[in-house]
């Protein structure tokens, strides 16, 4: 079963994202929105409105990495996606960038069957909690999952 298709790594992390069941997630508790974080604007995110929800925004903070892999001209492709939670507690945004690892973690070796990607994991398996942040009454987490691909060009 292909969760997605999609060649941009932003877009299939949504995808992928979108696709895990409710039982799933911490408190059996989907996020209140999954999206691009380019869709929505800094003065949206910190909406009083969302303050209670669970917003994730998924980004490509730099460019992918292209290099050659054969000698027919098949390219190997690797992108970096950033993967921020937003709650109003350190302990909730924890629990969702946890499971967002670990979802990441089964994509793992996927060899194209799941996904348009070769390879799809968290970018290490440390604890990233000191990369949160605050920002207007929300606690932030990133986590970083990379996307590894071979295309022929």
């Amino acid at each position: 079963m292909s969760v997605t298709s999609d060649q941009d790594p932003v877009g299939a992390c949504v995808d992928i994202l979108d696709e895990v069941p409710a039982s799933s997630w911490p408190d059996s508790t989907a996020p209140t929105r999954i999206e691009r974080s380019e869709t929505s604007t800094p003065a949206q995110k910190e909406g009083d409105q969302r303050l209670t929800d669970v917003s994730v925004y998924v980004a490509a903070p730099v460019d992918g990495d292209l290099r050659k892999h054969h000698a027919a001209g098949g390219l190997e492709e690797r992108h970096t996606v950033a993967v921020q939670v937003w709650t109003n507690d350190s302990a909730t945004t924890d629990a969702y960038a946890r499971t967002i690892r670990d979802v990441a973690a089964a994509y793992h070796a996927d060899n194209n069957d799941r996904t348009a990607w070769v390879d799809v994991r968290p970018q290490s398996g440390v604890d990233d909690r000191a990369g949160s942040f605050y920002v207007g009454g929300y606690a932030v987490e990133t986590v970083r999952i990379r996307f590894l691909g071979f295309r022929d060009w």
